[in-house]
């Protein structure tokens, strides 16, 4: 089963999403999410606790971009696992669907801009194994350890 936590951080909506996005698994809560998050310009999917994506998981991703695409928000991926990080390279979703760093959705939060100066650039995701995303700010939004 696919659980989703939302938290709202002024024009960002972060789904942290745990479980399985596979098919045959329940991720209406997601796609209703996403799918109601009026007035938001940038939907983030928190995907450090997904333990299984399939196909099925892979299209939901695919159609949620696109109807975040549709209603003038951007969706970007945080925090993919390893595995889920191959599945997208493997398929060349990697190339459609974007994914940043934490502290990327922060700056955009906040307005602070990256060395491009548009603030829009994403930042690659460190791949040490212990360590922890933390917002700029010291509230913890969401926390994740990375492969």
């Amino acid at each position: 089963m696919l659980k989703v936590t939302v938290r709202n951080r002024g024009e960002i909506a972060v789904f942290r999403c745990m479980g399985r996005m596979v098919a045959g698994e329940d991720t209406r809560a997601l796609w209703d999410g996403v799918r109601h998050a009026d007035g938001k310009r940038l939907v983030v999917l928190d995907l450090a606790e997904v333990d299984a994506l399939d196909a099925a998981g892979l299209g939901l991703l695919v159609f949620l971009h696109t109807s975040a695409s549709i209603g003038g928000m951007e969706l970007k991926l945080i925090n993919p696992t390893h595995r889920t990080r191959k599945l997208l390279a493997l398929t060349n979703l990697d190339s459609v669907l974007e994914i940043c760093s934490p502290q990327d959705v922060e700056w955009r939060r906040s307005g602070v801009r990256t060395r491009g100066g548009s603030g829009a650039e994403s930042l690659s995701v460190r791949q040490k194994s212990d360590e922890h995303h933390r917002l700029l700010n010291g509230d913890t939004l969401f926390s994740a350890v990375l492969p």
